[in-house]
């Protein structure tokens, strides 16, 4: 079963698709590169197998990503060549997800804001206002910390402001920080466009820099 509903809030969506168990639904898509994308056939490779390979080292980051696997589909009995990705809903029962740049904006900041403890600060002011318990709040620091360290590691290079959020629990009230998702552009993909955050001092890259800032951070400890 295919669903095509809100599909044009993501990046080159086919839809959404209901599995054989008629509970589990998943997002379709194209992978990186097959529209309006130039690059080489070894960074499409590179895109694709990233969603593969970086959700086994961020468990070793300490942090959660989306769950994504190759596919194709079958239409009419016929096998559909193309490689899609698919990604299993991450929502949990009455959770919505809300965008890093919809707090942002909520907040009246720029939403184009990339500065690693500004965008803390934000969120928990965003947080803190809307009446979210203290311990949430921790936990989505905590999060956003070790996510950041995470994108530093794999050289994620569209760390844009719609590419992260929470996930707030309409029915008991709780809120917590979303799987990482849309791992697409890293490992040295060498874009353009890169859209990474920085560190106080600027650095977008320097691995010594996020170190030096969060060593004293409890939630590295055992990374």
């Amino acid at each position: 079963k295919e669903s095509y509903i809100d599909v044009n809030d993501f990046y080159f969506c086919r839809g959404w698709i209901m599995l054989p168990d008629k509970k589990t639904m998943g997002l379709l898509k194209n992978p990186y590169g097959d529209i309006q994308r130039d690059i080489t056939k070894e960074q499409y490779d590179i895109s694709l197998y990233n969603n593969l390979l970086i959700p086994q080292i961020a468990i070793q980051t300490e942090n959660r990503t989306a769950q994504y696997y190759l596919a194709k589909l079958k239409n009419n009995n016929k096998i559909d060549k193309r490689v899609y990705i698919f990604t299993l809903d991450f929502k949990h029962k009455d959770e919505e997800l809300i965008h890093g740049e919809d707090i942002i904006e909520a907040m009246g900041e720029d939403t184009k804001e990339l500065d690693i403890e500004k965008l803390i600060e934000i969120t928990k002011n965003y947080l803190q206002k809307n009446g979210y318990s203290s311990q949430d709040i921790e936990d989505i620091e905590k999060d956003f910390i070790k996510q950041s360290f995470l994108f530093r590691f794999v050289k994620h290079e569209d760390q844009h402001n719609k590419n992260w959020a929470i996930l707030n629990n309409k029915r008991n009230g709780r809120v917590r920080i979303a799987p990482v998702y849309d791992i697409d552009c890293s490992c040295d993909l060498n874009r353009n466009n890169k859209i990474m955050r920085k560190t106080t001092d600027g650095s977008l890259v320097s691995m010594d820099s996020f170190i030096e800032q969060y060593k004293d951070k409890n939630c590295l400890k055992n990374i």
